[in-house]
């Protein structure tokens, strides 16, 4: 099997680690923040800033695909925040989410491939291997918006040619991005936000080819730690934080 090849149901079993509700570190207290791998790096600065002025706090990160992190929590998972797109969200389970980014799709390709995709055509063309999400995924969900919207121009029958060529699946967008960059696949529909320096190469869309999602910071109602969860809240929905998002791909999401 494909070392990136993840099953939906897999996705969501195994890619979070398991969690203490009410976690310490010595006399610290541990904050557990779920978030989607495509807001990762954004996250991690958010994380550095909050430990700044909180240096009596740990603050443990656990990256995934959104329906991954719901189903983790639905499984008894433990996480004071997360971080998801707001598709995922699930009210019985989460406060009212607050919108702090917005991602368009891309193209990122292997660099080993950048003499053969340099546009949309090029994606169904003999040869290329490319990724998509596994079924019922967000990543799945905004391959298939772009590819819709692609169809008008190259014809009804693009997406099933994407497909044919697809060979490797994840829900996990950091995956498939390493994925692209070790040359495993040669392209995948992505967001700015998850390009790989010196791995990946993005090649923008066309706005009127572009389908977006935005994602959104909410406080887990079983969190232990309340307020300190609220305060990474405020955190990454401040003018601080959005600016945060913004320098690592984000569009304003309001």
């Amino acid at each position: 099997m494909n070392r990136f090849l993840v099953s939906a149901t897999l996705a969501a079993a195994v890619v979070l680690p398991a969690m203490t509700a009410g976690a310490t570190v010595g006399e610290k207290p541990v904050l557990t923040v779920l978030a989607a791998s495509a807001t990762k790096t954004a996250v991690l600065d958010a994380v550095a800033a909050f430990e700044k002025t909180h240096p009596d706090v740990v603050v443990r990160t656990s990256f995934a695909g959104s329906r991954a992190i719901v189903a983790e929590l639905k499984a008894g998972t433990a996480a004071d925040v997360v971080v998801l797109c707001n598709r995922a969200a699930d009210p019985t389970l989460l406060s009212a989410p607050i919108d702090v980014a917005r991602y368009h799709s891309t193209l990122l390709v292997w660099k080993g491939a950048a003499a053969r995709v340099r546009r949309p055509a090029d994606l169904i063309e003999a040869g290329v291997r490319l990724g998509d999400g596994v079924p019922n995924s967000v990543l799945a969900a905004t391959t298939r918006a772009t590819l819709e919207k692609i169809a008008k121009d190259l014809g009804s029958e693009f997406p099933s040619r994407f497909e044919a060529r697809v060979a490797t699946t994840t829900a996990d967008n950091d995956e498939l991005a390493h994925a692209v960059a070790s040359g495993a696949i040669d392209a995948a529909v992505l967001y700015p936000s998850d390009n790989i320096p010196g791995g990946t190469i993005e090649v923008p869309l066309a706005e009127k080819y572009r389908a977006s999602d935005t994602f959104a910071v909410a406080l887990v109602k079983a969190s232990s730690h309340a307020a300190l969860a609220k305060q990474f809240e405020s955190l990454v929905a401040s003018p601080e934080g959005a600016a945060l998002f913004r320098a690592h791909g984000s569009e304003s999401p309001r």
